[in-house]
């Protein structure tokens, strides 16, 4: 197994902990937030991208599938059904920080999350055939938005959370 975007992730946790202590002292919660997710973000992406296009041998043949729901079904009819389990919730699973941390990192709305997370995987599908670094497949990108869409819910879930909890303002008697 290849450890890299592993500690890839865990560099980026280790800084945003660095900047979170910083920031707090100078600007509060809100910037914390925000740096710590930018820097959990940019060890997703590099994690992503690493294991994307990075990782396994060049393909001699160029793999393109744009049937939605073929590759999954295949997956799934395989003789080693485990390992195609594997691969639908990796792709799924792979993309849900994506969702996660764009909103939080940049201070906007679920969608954006959303809407990068399938910009992202578009265009790493494209670069995977254009250097033979894996096969272009609309199921790879079905299943990453997916993964967005889930980490995009809890970004909103999250950021509904922090009005829930300021105190009541308190009456002048």
């Amino acid at each position: 197994m290849n450890l890299q975007p592993i500690l890839w992730i865990i560099a980026g946790a280790a800084l945003a902990a660095l900047g979170a202590s910083w920031l707090t002292a100078r600007r509060g919660r809100r910037a914390v937030v925000a740096a710590v997710a930018s820097a959990l973000l940019i060890g997703a992406l590099i994690a992503i991208l690493w294991v994307s296009l990075a990782e396994g041998p060049r393909q001699s043949g160029v793999g393109v599938n744009l049937i939605p729901f073929r590759g999954i079904l295949d997956q799934l009819s395989n003789v080693n059904t485990g390992l195609g389990l594997l691969n639908i919730m990796g792709n799924v699973v792979m993309y849900l920080p994506i969702g996660l941390l764009v909103p939080l990192a940049v201070r906007r709305r679920w969608i954006t999350g959303l809407a990068a997370g399938a910009a992202m995987s578009v265009t790493i599908e494209t670069l995977q055939l254009l250097t033979g670094r894996g096969a272009m497949d609309i199921d790879d990108v079905i299943l990453n938005v997916t993964g967005a869409a889930l980490g995009a819910a809890i970004a909103a879930g999250a950021q509904r959370i922090p009005p829930l909890l300021r105190r009541p303002e308190r009456v002048a008697a």
